[in-house]
């Protein structure tokens, strides 16, 4: 009986010490690699899943495919111009999860399965990709184009994590950190721009309204030619217009001038106008006029020329 029970518990432990494995639960941001004897046999070609494999042999492992995000600082590099700045980026990278990468990674490079191990590797090329990348600009060029510096970075980056099957996701410059001096004299200089910007926006407006005032001055003298020849014009024309009325009663009158009778005949009609209903007599030179004057109050005597 006792016999029975130690090969019971004998083979019960061979189960649990074997590699084995049944119903094994991948999570979705790994990716599963097979080995028998230590040796790959087979890399998922997709992410997650459940296994079994009941050989003796067999072994499950996995490995995290997902992205990383972790920082990188250098308090003090050189720019171009000899400025020393402080530097943080930010990347983000995963490892590749193709079967050919993730073999490369688990027989050549097992140690970036860690995500700390990962981290180290690329924060050491990152490092010097910072100070290879900022000594390229001045200071004024690195603080106006942090997306070139990150491009450097980036570039320098991918040609290194080629070889251990990792690639780059994205970096991102996070901050330059020029120096407090450094920094002051930009601050001047802005104040300074900003004046200058000032003083040459107020010229402007002066000059505008200087402009302006001269424009208003020449319609003013438009409007005002414009109004003496309207004038000129009008006094043209009545001038014509009395020459004409004057041709008129010239030639009216000329009549008179040329016709002795006509112009008797018009004297008394004018005279009848004045005198109205009164009776009037014409009389000869040296006739006397007494002999009139018994005619009625509305008789009028007029020596006759």
């Amino acid at each position: 009986m006792k016999a029975r029970i130690l090969i019971l518990v004998m083979m019960l432990m061979s189960v649990f010490v074997t590699g084995c494995y049944w119903n094994e639960e991948v999570p979705a941001d790994q990716v599963a690699v097979k080995l028998n004897k230590g040796q790959i046999t087979e890399v998922a070609i997709k992410p997650g899943g459940v296994y079994t494999d009941s050989d003796w042999w067999a072994d499950l492992q996995t490995m995290n495919i997902g992205t990383v995000t972790f920082s990188v600082e250098d308090p003090e590099v050189l720019t171009k111009d000899n400025q020393a700045v402080g530097v943080k980026i930010t990347i983000q990278a995963r490892r590749k999860s193709d079967p050919e990468s993730v073999s490369n990674i688990f027989t050549r490079w097992s140690s970036i399965r860690d995500d700390q191990n990962l981290i180290n590797t690329i924060s050491a090329t990152a490092r010097e990709g910072i100070k290879n990348g900022t000594r390229t600009y001045t200071l004024t060029t690195l603080l106006d184009d942090r997306n070139g510096l990150a491009g450097d970075i980036s570039s320098a980056l991918k040609a290194d994590v080629e070889k251990y099957s990792v690639e780059i996701v994205n970096v991102t410059v996070e901050n330059i950190a020029a120096s407090p001096e450094y920094m002051l004299i930009l601050s001047e200089t802005a104040n300074l721009t900003a004046k200058t910007e000032q003083e040459k926006r107020r010229q402007e407006l002066i000059n505008q309204e200087a402009a302006n005032r001269i424009l208003e001055q020449q319609k003013r003298v438009e409007v005002a030619n414009a109004q003496v020849l309207a004038e000129q014009a009008e006094t043209t024309v009545q001038v014509e217009i009395a020459e004409r009325q004057g041709e008129i009663i010239a030639a009216s009158n000329q009549v008179y001038a040329e016709n002795e009778q006509a112009f008797e005949l018009q004297r008394i009609r004018e005279l009848q106008k004045v005198f109205n209903d009164k009776t009037v007599f014409f009389v000869q030179e040296g006739v006397d006029p007494t002999l009139f004057f018994n005619q009625p109050s509305n008789t009028t005597v007029i020596p006759a020329e």
